[in-house]
């Protein structure tokens, strides 16, 4: 038995993999080795094929390992688990039909492709199968199906959940009890009967179709003659068309006193940097009116800054700018406002309050709940920090400018601190743009290097996000007055996950919520505790250069699902 794993171990590309595997080589009577959870990096090698043949329990995952999974995995032929989940690995090869004893092959959060091999239905000892969030194949390949239903017998559970398959679902072998088989993430796949429907009604469809454009046709024709009679007679003036192409509607100071009720204080959703927000009607349609407040200290920066921030990003996480507006009011005073869309659940900081409550009257978020708005909220951040054109750092990440829709999807908003990194090699100031040069942030989410006058950075949203991460699972504010002397948040929540005593520092309902689970199911989630925990402690590293980045935050939270859905 050869245990190293969730150590912390980094292994760069440039250190020898092959030759960690080949020192193992010799160990003929080894049945148990266990790597996972660590920063390893690389491709596997097809020493690992030269593995014992005694080999029973293999654990992977948890990695960065890339390509293709090695053909020689077929050798280890007394492997009863697989689990290489958690990297980034390309593809299974055919050898692995050889692992006639393989009881559970674990796969999910890699970047799997092409189609699911036809190989795994011949490892009739396979009774449980993970391949959840993977890039698979687009359809069900029949062969597969066919031997999942005929030859596992022994399948007792299957994951395929976010792998944008579609077509249809079979009826037979572990197909027939739903409750072992999750699908999820899956929009285009279809029973039988609902399959064939889709194809009746694709084939009238088409038929329409077909008839009405012949028809469309000839009145373009005819319209397109007579227009052309028309042109000829008179001079086209110039529409008010052209403001269609414009990205934001134009609004008016008056617009948006009259969305507001005159900016009426029982209209007021909250205080945001530089300024107040206010419901409004616009349209016909809810939303939100943020109006800066011209005595706030860099009020105009702030202004300038949110819309640089938002000008050109596009996610489902961050709240929506819909136009902004930059006038004069009926005293002819400065206005200036932004508009942004209206989220009908409000503020994640209400809700770790206790303020909102649910339909069913109850108070506070479920573990899953709270799982999926930490993804929600490092999706938007990894997208800022990463996927920008120019990166974007927030500055100001707290539960009150976190919002959450109909859906609870959560968003970021209020980037009125935000500040746009550029390259030195871009030739404009990366101060320009900031909206002030004070201390950026909110007391109790600011990152330590922030106060020695250290420059925004992704390390300190990574750093605020940690805090925020442990408030929202905790239930306690960074600011809670049972903090005294040098205890804090991070320091009281770090003392518990390492005494093991983890569901002493959860929030209150939500440990209500878990008093009544037992068995496997609980141990599930106290695992999936430990690890956003674990997570949120890394985030909040008093050294930015030993903090986490936003896209191993993602991964790992996502893991985190991953053993919730498994666990149902």
């Amino acid at each position: 038995m050869y245990n190293i794993g969730f150590n912390k171990i980094v292994w760069g590309r440039d250190q020898n993999l092959d030759n960690f595997i080949k020192s193992l080589s010799n160990s003929s009577l080894l049945n148990f080795l266990a790597f996972d959870g660590n920063l390893l990096e690389g491709v596997l090698p097809e020493s690992i094929g030269n593995l014992s043949k005694n080999l029973s329990k293999l654990f992977m995952g948890g990695n960065r390992f890339t390509d293709k999974i090695p053909e020689s995995i077929g050798n280890l032929t007394g492997l009863t688990l697989l689990n290489m989940s958690d990297n980034s690995l390309t593809g299974v090869p055919q050898e692995i039909r050889n692992l006639k004893g393989l009881q559970v092959l674990e796969l999910g959060i890699n970047q799997l492709v092409g189609r699911i091999p036809d190989s795994l239905g011949d490892l009739g000892s396979l009774n449980e199968i993970n391949l959840y969030i993977s890039k698979q194949s687009r359809r069900f390949d029949p062969a597969i199906v066919q031997k999942l239903q005929e030859y596992l017998q022994a399948l007792k559970f299957l994951n395929l959940s976010f792998n944008n398959l579609e077509g249809r679902i079979p009826n037979g072998g572990i197909f027939k009890d739903s409750s072992n088989v999750f699908m999820e993430g899956n929009p285009k796949l279809c029973i039988h009967a609902a399959c064939r429907k889709t194809r009746m009604h694709g084939k009238l469809l088409k038929a329409i179709i077909s008839t009405c454009a012949v028809g469309v046709i000839a009145i373009c024709v005819i319209t397109f003659l007579i227009l052309k009679r028309k042109a000829r007679k008179s001079i086209t003036s110039t529409s008010s068309s052209s403001l269609l192409k414009e990205p934001f509607m134009n609004v008016s100071y008056d617009e948006l006193r009259r969305a507001t009720e005159n900016f009426n204080p029982r209209n007021i959703l909250g205080f945001g940097s530089f300024g107040s927000v206010f419901k409004g009607i616009i349209g016909g349609a809810d939303v939100a009116v943020k109006v800066i407040d011209l005595k706030a200290h860099g009020y105009y920066k702030g202004f300038i800054a949110e819309c640089e921030a938002l000008r050109n990003v596009r996610h489902r996480n961050l709240v929506k700018l819909i136009t902004s507006c930059s006038s004069i009011d009926f005293k002819n005073t400065e206005f200036l406002a932004l508009v942004y869309e209206f989220l009908i659940n409000g503020s994640l900081e209400g809700w770790i309050k206790g303020k909102k409550v649910n339909s069913d009257g109850s108070v506070g978020l479920s573990l899953e709940e709270r799982v999926n708005i930490a993804i929600d909220i490092a999706s938007a951040l990894d997208y800022l920090h990463n996927d920008c054109e120019v990166p974007v750092v927030h500055c100001d990440l707290k539960p009150s400018n976190i919002l959450l829709n109909e859906e609870m999807v959560a968003k970021v908003g209020d980037f009125g601190l935000a500040r746009v990194l550029f390259d030195a090699s871009d030739g404009r100031c990366q101060a320009s743009i900031s909206s002030t040069h004070v201390l950026k942030g909110s007391i109790g989410y600011i990152p330590p290097e922030y106060g020695l006058g250290e420059k925004p950075s992704q390390a300190g949203d990574v750093y605020s996000f940690g805090v925020m991460l442990l408030e929202l699972f905790s239930g306690k504010s960074p600011m809670d007055e049972s903090f005294e002397g040098d205890q804090s948040l991070v320091k009281w929540i770090s003392y518990g996950f390492q005494n093991n005593a983890i569901m002493e520092v959860i929030d209150p309902n939500l440990k209500g919520l878990m008093d009544n689970i037992c068995g496997a199911q609980l141990h599930t989630k106290i695992d999936c505790l430990n690890k956003i925990v674990e997570v949120g402690l890394a985030c909040t590293a008093y050294a930015a250069g030993e903090r986490m980045n936003m896209r191993d935050v993602l991964r790992i939270l996502k893991s985190a699902k991953g053993m919730l859905v498994k666990g149902h």
